[in-house]
């Protein structure tokens, strides 16, 4: 049945079949939802004091995951459509107000579609947090099916890394998830030691 945490056999080859499919450096499986992934990722990109900028309607596993790790929250305007009473997440110019307030922040975290659906210039937004030297970090619980229906997917937009639920678009067993590392930024070490212990903790 193999070993999740030390996956040598039919789970490596999944899991290395998944990161071919999505086109990632490299793909863990979860077997707690995004919720572990997230709060996973955000310990391994965060330490006491770090700034991580974030968008208001962020899920609550980031506020979970700023706790944990003792990282300060910057937030980031979203805008929002007064006729369809929906967010429509954070644009460009945004960010650039965030980084400009909050240069020393380390990371910024996207919702990707957001939870109405939107999916914003993700591509835009991540070339320009690269350009400011930070990681992209996604929640993208919602959007494991845009590839298949021609949206382009936060993998190939510049994520740093992306995480998924198969469970609430594709077809997976509850609280199955995936943690994709897109560039070769975050060590795989400490994502895999993130997300072992919250999947042993839990």
């Amino acid at each position: 049945l193999d070993d999740l945490f030390q996956p040598e056999g039919a789970l490596k080859e999944a899991m290395d079949l998944a990161a071919d499919l999505y086109g990632a450096g490299r793909t863990f499986f979860s077997i707690n939802g995004t919720t572990a992934c997230i709060e996973a990722m955000i310990l391994a990109v965060c330490g006491d004091g770090d700034e991580l900028i974030i968008p208001r309607e962020a899920h609550k596993s980031v506020i979970n995951g700023l706790v944990l790790s003792g990282a300060v929250p910057v937030y980031m305007e979203s805008r929002f459509d007064a006729a369809r009473q929906v967010s429509l997440g954070p644009d460009l110019d945004s960010l650039k107000r965030a980084v400009a307030a909050h240069p020393q922040a380390k990371a910024v975290v996207f919702t990707y579609p957001t939870y109405d659906g939107i999916a914003g210039n993700l591509k835009a937004l991540a070339a320009y947090a690269h350009e400011q030297g930070l990681y992209v970090l996604v929640d993208e619980a919602h959007g494991a099916h845009l590839r298949w229906i021609g949206i382009p997917d936060s993998v190939s937009q510049g994520a740093d890394v992306t995480i998924q639920s198969l469970h609430k678009t594709m077809p997976a067993l509850t609280q199955t998830a995936l943690i994709h590392l897109i560039g070769r930024l975050i060590s795989k070490a400490r994502i895999r030691r993130m997300l072992t212990f919250y999947q042993t903790s839990s």
